[in-house]
């Protein structure tokens, strides 16, 4: 599994990007898929799991395979925040037709960092993103596949507030 080395050459956290073919099997023998993170000039992985080090923070992920006449056939992008140490999963798929974007999803990888403080319950795991803060002290508090996190945004600004705080 081949580990590729962020710009700033801090592996302090993972991005792990699946790509997978449901459809059509045969992509896998003449294609590969290809990644860019934060805009940077993409890359060519093998098809499965590719761990990519980041910096922890907000990070773009692009995903799409270069198919026949079409460079960028199912292209699709999220938008993931990794933690210090921490991982999350971007799952692709190819599309079923080539028009159309591959379906992808961000989930907090289950070697991520737990940090849930205030003694409630969460889903199991859930869509990576930010939603109404359960707390009720922001607008908006940042969900990272498995537990809440203390990364609050307000009117778009982004600051910090831990769980436990009161």
């Amino acid at each position: 599994m081949a580990m590729y080395r962020n710009p700033a050459g801090e592996p302090s956290s993972i991005i792990e990007v699946e790509t997978s073919v449901f459809a059509f099997s045969f992509l896998k023998a003449f294609y590969k898929p290809q990644i860019s993170i934060d805009g940077t000039p993409s890359f060519k992985v093998p098809w499965g799991i590719t761990p990519v080090a980041v910096a922890p923070g907000p990070h773009s992920v692009d995903v799409w395979v270069r198919y026949g006449g079409f460079p960028q056939m199912g292209r699709n992008g999220v938008t993931v925040d990794v933690a210090p140490g921490g991982s999350v999963r971007v799952a692709w798929k190819v599309p079923t037709w080539i028009f159309r974007p591959g379906k992808i999803t961000a989930f907090a990888s289950t070697s991520g960092v737990n940090g849930r403080t205030d003694g409630g319950q969460d889903e199991a795991r859930g869509p990576v993103g930010w939603h109404a803060d359960r707390l009720g002290r922001h607008q908006e508090r940042y969900f990272d596949g498995m537990s809440w996190t203390d990364r609050v945004r307000d009117g778009g600004q982004i600051s910090i507030d831990p769980l436990g705080a009161q």
